[in-house]
């Protein structure tokens, strides 16, 4: 993949994040989110990109610690496609863009009180999609026609609990 290559990809997944988000922008309800602060009004009303919202979110409200760079692109000197960030309270966040089905990110919780219950309210709030509804068992939070679009999945068989979003042209 060269850099044009990478650019247009990097265009592409933004304009359908920004056009998902800009439905959502006047969106500020405030739910409790047990031990996670709730996103404000002033936040979720700033959010312009799906892509960025869960790594903002967790940049104002939790002390970054260690940046790790994964993975680059063999063919593209210096494009990262893969790197992690981890945060106080044993959180982290990870994104991989290596694969060419689009991008991943998964975001990791290893607090004690933290209820599947909190993360969805928290996928709702931070990833307002009114396209999206939760499955049978309000697991993944994803397009009404199962198909293009950004979903979310809540991964809660072992702990630390972990969310994982994606989006698909």
């Amino acid at each position: 993949m060269d850099q044009q290559q990478f650019n247009m990809r990097i265009i592409l997944f933004s304009l359908l994040l920004v056009l998902g988000l800009y439905s959502c922008r006047n969106k500020s309800t405030v739910e409790y989110f047990g031990p996670l602060p709730a996103p404000d009004t002033e936040f979720l009303e700033a959010r312009d990109t799906m892509l960025e919202v869960g790594l903002r979110y967790l940049e104002k409200h939790f002390v970054p610690q260690e940046y790790v760079v994964v993975e680059s692109y063999p063919d593209c000197e210096g494009c990262v496609c893969s790197w992690s960030q981890t945060f106080e309270k044993g959180i982290s966040y990870t994104y991989n863009d290596c694969g060419i089905a689009g991008y991943e990110i998964e975001m990791s919780f290893d607090l004690p009180d933290l209820e599947v219950a909190h993360l969805r309210q928290l996928c709702e709030s931070l990833f307002c999609c009114p396209s999206n509804f939760w499955n049978a068992d309000s697991t993944r939070f994803e397009p009404a026609d199962g198909d293009a679009g950004c979903y979310i999945e809540i991964l809660s068989d072992t702990r630390p609990l972990r969310l994982k979003y994606f989006c698909s042209l």
